[in-house]
């Protein structure tokens, strides 16, 4: 689909495993080497666009790594009272825009989806980590919280 380079960051080596399969060029582990050195290394100028996708987000590292008129798109929800600051010099010198995003429109995109899984260019089985029964719902929820999935299922029946 174009984009390079693709650099996942997390502290979890599970979900950068999942990250390179499903394409990402890059992957950095946070808790074990500094992100933004490692970043600058690959992008010297900086990202175009930069994903922030944590529960919590925090756009230090985002502002770090973001090109001259980048883009940070944020997607992590927090919690209803959760706020994230920006120091404003380098945000309005250099042209950063902040966005938010659910990262999907269903009406609009659903279809697209499709379409890509029905071509074979998109396989939905590596975006699946887990399926679980009805009966291992409280097992679904408790590896959820631990962050052990990509994206889980419950099948009924």
């Amino acid at each position: 689909m174009g984009a390079y380079p693709i650099i996942a960051v997390d502290i979890r080596d599970y979900a950068l495993d999942k990250a390179r399969e499903l394409g990402a060029t890059h992957v950095i582990n946070s808790s074990k080497e500094d992100p933004i050195s490692r970043i600058k290394d690959i992008l010297p100028d900086g990202a175009d666009v930069v994903h922030e996708a944590r529960p919590e987000p925090d756009l230090k590292l985002s502002m770090e790594v973001v090109s001259r008129a980048g883009t940070i798109v944020v997607t992590g929800l927090g919690g209803p009272k959760s706020t994230f600051s920006v120091n404003v010099l380098p945000f309005v010198i250099n042209g950063v825009r902040i966005m938010g995003s659910l990262g999907y429109r269903p009406r609009l995109d659903l279809p697209e989806i499709i379409r890509l899984v029905a071509s074979g260019k998109v396989d939905i089985k590596k975006l699946v980590s887990h399926v679980y029964a009805p009966e291992q719902i409280n097992e679904a929820y408790e590896n959820l919280e631990k962050g052990l999935h990509a994206r889980a299922i419950v099948k009924w029946g």
